[in-house]
């Protein structure tokens, strides 16, 4: 028997797509009634696939116009959920769902072809949030810079706010433990080095997690190199984040600690150039990035570099 596979990507005629249909989806039996519910095996969803992104020609090798019908379609079964099974039973055939959602939201595919701006933003919108959940950022970066209308809200998303949240909640736990001040704080000769080092195994220890989660959730879809990747792109934006909040916060003490200009001045100086202090500050903002990664894990269902 010849594969289905093969039968489906050979097919270029309205008949023979239909003549597949009856074999992979039997309630399927009109091309241009597009279906309601996901499709229910992956043989069914690969017909999808093509319709989307292939001419089919009729018995007068007239082209048949349901390109964008099936590229709507497409997109749903792209960002649904209930298709993470059978996309990761596609991956052999070179299915990749984040490349199919991008051709569909470019100027180029027959969907867009015929949208207006306004109707368009809402597909890129999606899109975005849904390549954000997969810690794919540099795509999710691109998609917003081609889009027709670059709305605030998705500009916020781009900057992680869900991290940047979590981040903030690891300083709460810092500000309020007298524990971990004391141990930040305690004067020995080898202090700053062990402090580095505490650093460093934060760092690495939310670096596993970010790949645990990326993987996770892409489902063996993507390689692991890509996800090593995608990983180390979210720990970057977790290292400035955290540095940048602390440096914040510690310039609103230092203008509070202090009433003259004179003594802030002096205060500040002689904190810049302390190697101690400086390894504290770096510890605070690394265990704070590690804390707010831990209660994510602990107490939130959706990824951390997924939109609110």
């Amino acid at each position: 028997m010849i594969d289905i596979y093969n039968r489906i990507d050979e097919a270029k005629y309205v008949i023979q797509i239909l003549d597949i249909l009856k074999d992979v989806w039997p309630n399927q039996k009109n091309l241009h009634e597009i279906p309601n519910s996901a499709p229910p095996n992956p043989e069914s969803a690969y017909v999808a696939r093509k319709l989307a992104f292939e001419d089919i020609r009729d018995n007068r090798e007239n082209l048949v116009p349901i390109k964008d019908s099936w590229q709507h379609y497409w997109f749903s079964c792209c960002t649904s959920d209930k298709c993470d099974f059978v996309f990761k039973l596609l991956k052999s055939k070179g299915v990749d769902r984040e490349d199919d959602l991008k051709k569909i939201c470019s100027l180029e595919s027959d969907l867009f072809h015929k949208l207006d701006d306004e109707t368009k933003q809402p597909y890129i919108d999606l899109c975005i949030s849904y390549l954000l959940k997969r810690y794919n950022i540099s795509d999710s970066r691109e998609i917003w810079k081609r889009s027709p209308k670059k709305t605030f809200v998705v500009r916020l998303q781009l900057f992680l706010l869900r991290l940047v949240a979590s981040i903030l909640v690891g300083y709460i736990v810092i500000a309020t433990s007298s524990e971990i001040w004391d141990f930040a704080n305690i004067n020995q000769p080898n202090q700053p080095l062990f402090l580095l080092l505490y650093s460093f195994g934060f760092l690495i220890l939310s670096y596993i997690y970010l790949l645990f989660e990326c993987l996770k959730i892409t489902q063996g879809t993507i390689n692991s190199r890509i996800a090593c990747k995608r990983a180390f792109s979210v720990l970057e934006s977790g290292i400035i984040y955290s540095l940048a909040a602390l440096i914040i916060f510690r310039l609103i003490y230092f203008l509070q600690m202090l009433c003259t200009l004179e003594t802030v001045h002096e205060t500040f100086l002689s904190h810049v150039f302390d190697v101690s202090y400086i390894c504290r500050l770096i510890f605070y903002a690394m265990f704070a990035f590690f804390i707010g990664i831990i209660i994510q894990l602990l107490w939130e269902e959706k990824t951390v570099s997924e939109p609110f």
